[in-house]
């Protein structure tokens, strides 16, 4: 019988989550959610849910496989040095989305001990050096390099500035003991935005960091597998769930630190004579948003929304429990992620700032279309990718599994939009009320059949409530 089970556990940012499946029967036995211990070690918070859940379900859980995620590390808090500010501030916030960073801070112009100091003050995760474009200005990229390496910089550098003298740049970083990534120039040409491999690099960055906290390693040595990145883990559920049923798939997910949307899905453009502009766009695709979430990212939702219309996104969500007064909420949310109160203001705030969340997420992954104007008339134009034919979204996170709003959060956030937003049109929506996604992505590695059984069962067999 012990064979039969496994335990996955996905640590996130603010709550661990710890399942037990029989895999034979792809179902879940029983879970069990505690805060994530960051100070103490994240293996003391397992610890304790694993004690609980195996006391609670009278298994020994010496024979049984354990697997893990991790999203703990949050979001990466980014800052931009560059040369011009209206181009440094719009390339690393380019950079940033989706990548899982939030923009804290962007300086121009050549650095100096003020500057220096600013930068230490943000705390930053990861810096993104550009400045000049190609074959144009070497003087400053190069001095703020010699800058940032005399500051003995703790957190990694991604160079993404004139390629000519890039390279260079990485190696003062490098002498300095600095981890460096050195990739295109984020603007080759003069308004000329080239921010992809810029932003492949911080998904790097943040995809190795998210499983990276105290008490990682200990951890580490009491599991079947590496432990791997939590949108990882969801996005192989997603392709699993895509596959299998032969339909498109996307999911949203809210959390305390970041926004993911996943999307698995073969474009069908919905118009015809439409003109592409931009990148191809991939089946498989993963946004992390690293400025939304409702806890410790809860000001980024509140800066991308802005107040007033939080206050109507509550009012649309719960028109009998009216709500205002969003900052200072927001702030205490953010300096206690662990905060948790069952009142119907607090309840309230927290659904807003998921469907905000989710709502800005979802616009940023999926592509636009417009009319543009040209001397022979107006031609449509499209960019990015048309999802409009998805057949299943799926919500998922702590608000949209626990709160009684949790299917108005997900169809406000599916239908809150206007026609030029390419998001699903008619799709069914369920949520993860069990934590299924990322724990069906774990499963997958040692059983594919079980966990598209699991998602089957316990996910898309059950209609969302309301």
């Amino acid at each position: 019988m012990m064979r039969d089970l496994v335990t996955l556990i996905d640590i996130g940012s603010t709550f661990t989550k710890v399942l037990v499946v029989d895999v034979r029967q792809a179902v879940c036995l029983g879970r069990c959610q505690v805060p994530t211990t960051v100070r103490q070690g994240v293996q003391e918070g397992v610890a304790h849910a694993c004690r609980s859940l195996f006391a609670r379900l009278g298994l020994n859980p010496c024979q049984m496989p354990f697997l893990a995620c991790s999203s703990a590390a949050g979001g990466l808090r980014m800052v931009a040095v560059g040369l011009v500010p209206d181009l440094t501030a719009e390339a690393a916030k380019q950079a940033a989305l989706g990548a899982g960073a939030r923009v804290v801070g962007t300086l121009s112009y050549l650095l100096d001990d003020v500057s220096i100091a600013q930068i230490i003050s943000w705390q930053p995760d990861l810096l993104l050096l550009a400045g000049g474009t190609d074959g144009g200005n070497e003087r400053v990229l190069l001095a703020n390099a010699r800058r940032l390496a005399g500051a003995k910089l703790a957190c990694p550098v991604i160079v993404a500035g004139n390629r000519v003298v890039a390279r260079q740049a990485g190696v003062i970083l490098r002498q300095a003991g600095i981890e460096v990534t050195v990739t295109e120039n984020v603007m080759p040409s003069l308004g000329c935005l080239n921010v992809e491999p810029a932003r492949k690099a911080v998904r790097d960055i943040f995809s190795a960091r998210i499983v990276v906290a105290k008490g990682m390693a200990e951890l580490q040595n009491d599991l079947a597998a590496p432990i791997i990145p939590t949108p990882a883990a969801v996005l192989q559920a997603v392709t699993l769930l895509a596959e299998r049923s032969q339909a498109g798939v996307l999911a949203i997910d809210v959390g305390g630190a970041t926004t993911d949307v996943h999307s698995v899905a073969e474009e069908h453009p919905t118009a015809s004579g439409v003109i592409r502009r931009g990148l191809p766009e991939p089946f498989r695709k993963r946004n992390v948003e690293g400025d939304l979430g409702v806890r410790s990212s809860a000001g980024g939702v509140l800066s991308a929304m802005g107040g007033e219309a939080l206050a109507k996104l509550a009012h649309t969500l719960a028109p009998e429990w009216p709500l205002t007064d969003f900052p200072p909420r927001v702030a205490q949310r953010e300096n206690d992620p662990a905060f948790l109160r069952t009142d119907c203001p607090e309840l309230l705030c927290d659904a807003a700032l998921a469907a905000a969340a989710a709502t800005t997420a979802l616009r940023r992954h999926v592509g636009r279309r417009y009319v543009h104007p040209t001397p022979a008339g107006g031609r449509m134009v499209q960019t990015g990718k048309d999802l409009t034919g998805v057949s299943l979204v799926i919500g998922t996170g702590g608000v949209l599994a626990h709160s009684l709003l949790g299917p108005a959060i997900l169809r406000s956030a599916c239908h809150c939009h206007d026609e030029s937003v390419l998001a699903p049109r008619n799709a069914e929506l369920r949520l993860d009320k069990g934590y299924l996604l990322a724990a069906a992505g774990l499963l997958a590695s040692l059983n594919e059949e079980a966990a598209f059984n699991l998602l089957v069962n316990g996910l898309v067999g059950k209609k969302s409530e309301g």
